[in-house]
């Protein structure tokens, strides 16, 4: 008994770490990134994604390095994936390419979104990823699921509109550009993000391996894209423009997201999550207007706590919550039969 306790007691501090690692990293990314992208002279972005790809390879080698409980296991296991499990290491591609282009579509609808509307926009990754589940996955989504969706993309359209009142400094920061990069960068998180749950669920390997399995194409995928992109400045020899400790920070941000999101896979839920999303949204709005004098207005009010609500409806009416399974007894119910009887 004493055994079970400590475990309880360890996977109850394992759940509120990841907790406490995914507000500090949502609410802290959007608001240290969304200020470096004020700082003159601007850096690249294509650079910081890339090295925030040499962050994430580095982290899940150090992860794995401590699962292993030796480092030279671990290069070992890194070194025989392209031979061993080459069929499975190239299924990896497609989303690689995927979050290459949405970290960098991120970076620039930061650029033109002040840190609430970028916080509040970019939930309509609860939307993009339920009907990528519906349409990859075939799942189904019950009624007070697709309402929730519903809500959330009002409490959208609600930010949105709050654009075009007023008049001050963060109304014109935002634009219908930077809306639609995130929209964008929300669509390509929703498919890479459901394909890798694919990958994760069917492969046999440990998840810090499948991490390194996507860096090995994220990594030279993200140092093309900075050639190609931002060739003209690899030539001058002034790649590094504009980079100070705010850019470092925000790209240690941008890596730690991957270890955070590879945790909560690992020892947290969605319920969790959506709580540490919501909390986050709350966060950046006080910090906000604390730090960018951006104006928590009625209409934001209302549309962050739409998009709070309906992403945490959303998930505690997913299958398996007990808001679902009251909702299937109570069915069970109206059809005259007890719901407990297969």
């Amino acid at each position: 008994m004493p055994k079970l306790g400590e475990s309880s007691r360890r996977d109850q501090t394992l759940r509120a770490f990841c907790l406490v690692l995914i507000v500090v990293q949502n609410s802290s990314l959007i608001l240290v990134t969304s200020y470096s992208r004020t700082l003159r002279p601007a850096y690249l972005p294509t650079v910081a994604v890339f090295y925030a790809e040499c962050l994430k390879f580095a982290a899940a080698v150090l992860l794995l390095a401590a699962e292993e409980s030796s480092l030279r296991r671990a290069v070992s296991l890194v070194a025989a994936l392209p031979f061993e499990h080459g069929s499975t290491t190239l299924l990896f591609a497609v989303p690689a390419l995927c979050y290459t282009l949405q970290n960098n579509l991120w970076y620039y609808a930061l650029s033109h979104l002040d840190p609430v509307t970028a916080a509040v926009t970019s939930q309509m990754k609860v939307i993009t990823t339920a009907v990528a589940t519906v349409l990859m996955l075939d799942r189904r989504l019950n009624l007070p699921q697709w309402g929730a969706l519903l809500v959330l993309t009002l409490g959208l359209v609600v930010m949105q509109l709050q654009d075009k009142t007023g008049g001050n400094g963060s109304q014109d920061r935002n634009s219908l550009s930077g809306a639609g990069a995130m929209l964008l960068a929300t669509m390509l998180s929703a498919y890479s993000g459901v394909f890798l749950e694919k990958l994760f669920k069917s492969l046999p390997l440990t998840l810090w391996l499948q991490s390194i399995q996507l860096s090995l194409f994220a990594l030279p995928t993200a140092w093309v894209t900075m050639v190609v992109y931002d060739y003209s400045h690899l030539r001058r020899g002034n790649l590094m423009v504009g980079f100070n400790m705010v850019v470092w920070v925000a790209v240690a941000l941008n890596a730690l997201g991957g270890v955070a999101v590879s945790m909560a896979l690992k020892f947290a839920d969605n319920i969790l999550k959506t709580f540490a999303v919501g909390i986050s949204i709350v966060l950046n709005a006080v910090a906000s207007a604390l730090l960018f004098d951006v104006p928590v207005t009625a209409r934001v009010i209302v549309g962050v706590n739409m998009v709070v609500l309906s992403t945490l409806l959303f998930n505690l009416a997913s299958p398996g919550s007990p808001l679902a399974d009251r909702i299937a007894r109570a069915c069970g119910k109206r059809a005259g039969r007890d719901p407990r009887v297969a």
